[in-house]
């Protein structure tokens, strides 16, 4: 799981988060949580505007992993909304073609040799963020 926070001088937090193994899906839950609010905690007391959240959506030819995803992304985006954020999630497609210009581009393809995969998406959901 990626997450890109921009702040009001132009720079931004990247963030590549690897999901722990846990005993069941609740304990995950609570571990992305726990997760969320350690970066908001630090991250928000640095910013002065508004400020929103992109998620990415579900893709759907993604032949594994995806019930776990959307856990996770559930987790984030209650956790952003108990933050005051306003969350918008859009399909993973329309991001590309908004950053890139193709749906065909992916973020973690372009970027692979730079930084790792869902940091990269991340940084797609964020620039997609700024063309709003």
């Amino acid at each position: 799981m990626g997450l890109t926070i921009l702040k009001s001088d132009g720079l931004g937090e990247t963030y590549e988060i690897e999901l722990p193994t846990q005993p069941d899906a609740l304990s995950k839950m609570h571990v992305v949580r726990k997760m969320m609010e350690w970066i908001l905690d630090k991250e928000l007391g640095l910013i002065t505007q508004p400020i929103y959240a992109v998620i990415e959506g579900s893709g759907y030819s993604m032949p594994f992993g995806q019930t776990e995803l959307a856990e996770a992304r559930a987790v984030a985006m209650l956790t952003l909304d108990s933050y005051g954020i306003k969350v918008n999630v859009i399909p993973p497609t329309s991001i590309r073609k908004k950053v890139f210009g193709s749906a065909k581009i992916h973020a973690e393809d372009l970027w692979k040799e730079l930084i790792p995969p869902n940091a990269a998406s991340s940084i797609a959901c964020a620039m997609c963020c700024t063309k709003l």
